[in-house]
């Protein structure tokens, strides 16, 4: 009888050892990324790796690459997550997590840097913060160029007779349609001084230039 027992025991160990085996993996890496801009024309891409943000890498043209390293930091009023840390040796870095913890393709993150101002950005699976051309001319007076990178619009206008950027990589925004455009694109910058680039089915393509103080200029393609 005891032999029994004893066998029907071991038998049922192998069966849970087999199902326990045969189960996949409760606990798999996630890792994403959450690519965007800040307006001063550095770029950031946020680790979000198996459960928390860990570090942030910036990108700028003409300058060497940062990392700051975050450190998760409280849960603000929204119950969303707060990581912190810095940059440069000087400034202050905040990423907020406004999905509230539930990080995946398409959620959102806000980054705040001391000097530098907000940024929102948008998740995903790829680091990737390489730039698709939109629109790109020139003008009497200018070279004009619009890109998108992941979910953002980037514009930049250099002055033609000294090389000076006006804008350079900086944010921009698709102008809603109005039947006043007679089918134009137009992407607008807005900051001290606003900059539209437009185009239309036709192949026309122009720019504006509007300071803050001074006249508008308004220039077709050459």
């Amino acid at each position: 009888m005891k032999k029994l027992k004893r066998s029907g025991t071991l038998a049922t160990l192998s069966l849970l050892c087999a199902e326990l085996l045969a189960m996949p993996s409760a606990h798999a890496v996630q890792q994403l990324f959450c690519n965007g801009r800040m307006s001063n024309g550095w770029s950031y891409s946020a680790e979000y790796i198996d459960g928390q943000f860990t570090r942030i890498r910036w990108t700028r043209q003409g300058k060497p690459p940062q990392t700051t390293n975050l450190t998760y930091e409280s849960i603000n009023n929204k119950d969303q997550p707060v990581y912190t840390g810095g940059l440069m040796g000087a400034l202050g870095v905040t990423l907020i997590d406004l999905s509230g913890g539930d990080v995946k393709p398409g959620s959102k993150i806000t980054i705040m840097v001391d000097d530098w101002g907000n940024s929102q950005a948008n998740c995903g699976t790829s680091s990737s913060t390489s730039a698709t051309n939109i629109l790109s001319f020139q003008t009497k007076s200018y070279s004009v160029k619009v890109e998108r990178k992941n979910e953002n619009f980037l514009m930049t206008v250099i002055t033609r007779n000294n090389g000076r950027p006006l804008i350079d990589n900086a944010p921009a925004t698709l102008v809603p349609r109005h039947s006043s455009d007679a089918g134009w694109t137009s992407y607008v910058h807005r900051s001290g001084i606003t900059v539209y680039a437009r185009s239309n089915p036709r192949g026309l393509k122009e720019v504006e230039v509007i300071p803050t103080t001074g006249r508008r200029v308004i220039e077709k393609a050459i």
